[in-house]
């Protein structure tokens, strides 16, 4: 009970300093809270990029070996992992967890939190938490599309329900709560998570539970996972190859002859924004095995940011290949 309460007042604090770090970010000026310094990003006086982390790295805490449907990369967080307080040097796995994310951080993200497995005796202390929103600066908060946590305790839900009027809209829509891991798979490759095998274990229990009362009630189970995508975040092996251009995926044949003929000349051509919206349901049709007639579209530039988040996507499950 007592840690109940203890981890209520950690949890209440986050919330108030992650609204606080909203408003910053809006122009808001609210009351001054130490949080720990924000690092700089020009690199000045940083030595974790030449810091061993073997020893932390073996933990599996953290891990990047998947994209998401968009192919923007997934870190994967899971509680579990977390050795005891007293086995881990928590200010060394933080300049870990930095110098892992900051290569990718400066484009679209998200972030799953495995919260099966946090413990009494694994929980990070509230100062650790304090320097965690110190330390990810408003690169990671900008760019974060995407905060799912997958299998949340009652406690946890209780915490969000009530603090909800509390957290900026913007980071709600971020904000998901996922029963199961199979509630991953609108947005996820959830096969090529990197989950350990206590939490799968969990999620089976979790998947046989929510079953048996779908079974009771009359009603479907949860809905099956989606079928993975063959081409955005998928491997080569896995793809279309074009008919006219040997072992070049037809995708980009596509987008390559729709660029070149209708603007290759174009100023600032891969530089531009394009509507977010329209680029995700081009990749989920392209996902799907939907046709997708770029000409009609007529946007030059859409078609630059696709090819972009193509070979983004396939060098990220490529690099990650060999994990």
């Amino acid at each position: 009970m007592l840690w109940d309460l203890w981890y209520f007042f950690e949890f209440s604090v986050g919330i108030l300093i992650d609204c606080l770090s909203e408003m910053a970010s809006e122009g808001e000026h609210p009351p001054t809270l130490e949080a720990g310094p924000e690092e700089s990003n020009d690199g000045k006086g940083d030595t974790s990029q030449d810091e061993d982390f073997s020893d932390i790295a073996e933990y599996h805490i953290l891990s990047m070996t998947s994209t998401d449907r968009m192919g923007n990369p997934v870190f994967c967080f899971k509680a579990s992992c977390l050795p005891p307080r007293k086995e881990c040097d928590y200010d060394k796995l933080l300049r870990y967890m930095k110098t892992e994310m900051d290569t990718l951080v400066e484009s679209d993200y998200s972030i799953i939190y495995l919260h099966h497995g946090l413990t009494s005796k694994n929980k990070p202390s509230l100062k650790w938490l304090r320097q965690v929103y110190g330390k990810f600066d408003r690169r990671y908060k900008k760019n974060l599309k995407a905060l799912h946590v997958v299998h949340p305790s009652t406690f946890v839900k209780v915490c969000i329900t009530l603090f909800k009027p509390l957290i900026s809209k913007k980071f709600g829509r971020k904000l998901h709560m996922n029963a199961t891991l199979s509630q991953l798979s609108e947005n996820f490759f959830v096969d090529k998570l990197d989950v350990p095998p206590t939490v799968k274990v969990y999620d089976e229990k979790i998947q046989a539970g929510l079953t048996k009362k779908g079974k009771k009630a009359g009603g479907d189970a949860a809905a099956p996972a989606e079928a993975v995508g063959t081409v955005f975040g998928a491997y080569l092996e896995a793809m279309e190859v074009s008919a006219t251009v040997p072992d070049v995926p037809q995708v980009v044949v596509d987008i390559a002859t729709h660029i070149t003929d209708t603007g290759i000349d174009t100023e600032g051509i891969f530089r531009r924004s394009v509507s977010l919206a329209v680029v995700r349901q081009i990749k989920a049709d392209y996902n799907a095995g939907r046709p997708v007639d770029l000409a009609a579209k007529n946007d030059v530039q859409l078609s630059a940011v696709l090819l972009k988040s193509f070979f983004r996507a396939w060098w990220f499950a490529f690099a990650h290949s060999f994990q």
